[in-house]
């Protein structure tokens, strides 16, 4: 959306329509038209390594391919051309009601994505943690820089934007010895109460036992 007096940036149309001529653009293509269902077109790069990065960055990795061929009862392929403006073609059938496609969880993902790829917007990570490698750049990094993988938790920077990773492994963390012996005497603490609270429940329970059993329960 664009407002009076501006200039967008990407499109999104039918294939064939003349709007937004020029620009990057998200198109809704007839499958008689198109033989990929999905269909990347990239300035940049040869249709390989188009369709190899393009399936990753825009999710498609995501779709469940295989249901949607069940749905359609046709072959659902990705591939890919060289144009001068990038752009992905997705079978407009497939947006339809009915179809996995639209209804799943994946949908706005690839719609999101695709945007943001469409725009040339700098990516991003959506989860960072300790000792997993991440699709983008981090600064602060130390020994690990060229796997942008985070050593440990804390704050980074990516693309300028601030990050935290958060902790994936306990032999990752970096909190002090004194915090793990506070937090395991908590715990042990913990234990006796719900053992303590187990016991007087059983006791309970055979008390009122006996009691009915003798008749002095109302």
């Amino acid at each position: 959306l664009v407002g009076a007096g501006e200039e967008a940036d990407l499109v999104v149309r039918r294939a064939g329509e003349a709007i937004g001529a020029g620009l990057p653009a998200f198109e809704l293509a007839d499958s008689a038209d198109q033989a990929d269902a999905f269909l990347i077109t990239s300035p940049y790069q040869d249709p390989g390594a188009a369709l190899v990065q393009g399936v990753v960055e825009l999710g498609l990795d995501r779709i469940d391919a295989t249901r949607l061929a069940d749905e359609t009862g046709v072959v659902i392929s990705a591939g890919a051309q060289v144009g001068a403006e990038r752009g992905l073609s997705v079978w407009a059938e497939l947006c339809g009601p009915g179809y996995d496609l639209v209804e799943g969880r994946t949908f706005p993902l690839l719609v999101g994505r695709t945007v943001r790829w469409l725009g040339e917007v700098e990516p991003f990570a959506p989860t960072v943690a300790a000792g997993r490698a991440v699709s983008v750049e981090l600064d602060g990094l130390t020994s690990l820089a060229a796997e942008s993988v985070p050593p440990t938790v804390g704050a980074y920077t990516s693309a300028g934007a601030p990050v935290a990773a958060s902790l994936l492994a306990a032999d990752l963390t970096s909190l002090p010895a004194d915090a793990l012996e506070v937090l395991a005497a908590d715990t042990g603490a913990g234990a006796d109460w719900i053992l303590l609270l187990t016991l007087m429940a059983l006791l309970l329970v055979a008390l009122d036992g006996v009691l009915h059993r003798t008749g002095r329960t109302p």
